[in-house]
């Protein structure tokens, strides 16, 4: 099978995450210099929802930098549930509630909630499993909401931490940081 390149970098980031899952590690911290169009965010949204809803108790937060964007990922992520309850061939629970920046299902205890990265404290409500801090470079604080966001993250348990965003030039804190 040949794949498109629009796939390649998706299928890149799945490998690691696949292996990651399976291996001995227990937490995964990611940094992605990415390139626009790629498919990453998408895939990090899916990759999300997907342990959500998989996992009872499960914990995820999606931050980007714009409200905007904020408001794109939340409707993705209510695409996803809407998919899949339409397709019916796999059960899945119902939403408690999808209308405040959150995405909860009933009887589950596991979320998904998006934020605005110029919320440095967007990531301490609690335990985090999944977290994926979209246009990273763009945030105002990024340190700052770290250091907040870090003590609600399990060193065990797997979970995962992605930081991406495209070059915002040399010698920014996220390409010395990626370099590292």
């Amino acid at each position: 099978m040949v794949l498109s390149e629009e796939w390649k970098a998706q299928l890149e980031l799945h490998k690691i995450i696949k292996d990651f899952w399976y291996g001995p590690k227990e937490r995964l911290l990611l940094r992605i210099l990415k390139a626009r169009q790629e498919g990453i965010s998408t895939y990090l949204e899916a990759l999300g929802y997907s342990l959500g809803l998989a996992f009872e108790n499960h914990h995820g937060l999606l931050v980007a930098n714009e409200l905007d964007t904020v408001d794109y990922l939340f409707e993705m992520m209510k695409i996803f549930q809407e998919e899949l309850e339409r397709d019916g061939d796999i059960p899945i629970p119902k939403l408690k509630y999808s209308n405040k920046k959150i995405i909860q299902w009933e009887g589950y205890r596991s979320s998904i909630r998006v934020g605005q990265g110029k919320n440095v404290k967007v990531g301490i409500a609690k335990a985090l499993h999944f977290v994926h801090l979209s246009e990273y470079p763009l945030y105002p604080f990024p340190q700052t909401m770290m250091n907040w966001m870090m003590p609600a993250v399990p060193e065990t348990g797997k979970t995962i931490i992605v930081k991406e965003g495209t070059a915002d030039g040399s010698g920014t804190a996220f390409h010395l940081e990626w370099l590292s």
